[in-house]
């Protein structure tokens, strides 16, 4: 997730955050199949996921010492 947030970053699609880290051996969808696919979805899950985690989320793990 951090490689996605870094992608991100420098400007890098969802399309290209899918088929390069998330789904590297998948074929690439095209249009009306990419903007359905399970796969887009799951990827803006991870991203959602991956900028929760960087604003502060990670301290709602079970265990996280919050005196640090």
């Amino acid at each position: 997730m951090l490689a996605m947030l870094d992608a991100r970053e420098v400007g890098a699609t969802i399309r290209e955050l899918a088929f390069t880290l998330v789904y590297p051996n998948s074929r690439l969808l095209r249009g009306a199949e990419w903007k359905a696919s399970g796969e887009k979805r799951h990827v803006l899950r991870l991203l959602r996921s991956a900028l929760t985690l960087r604003g502060g989320g990670y301290r709602t793990f079970h265990g996280f010492d919050r005196s640090i």
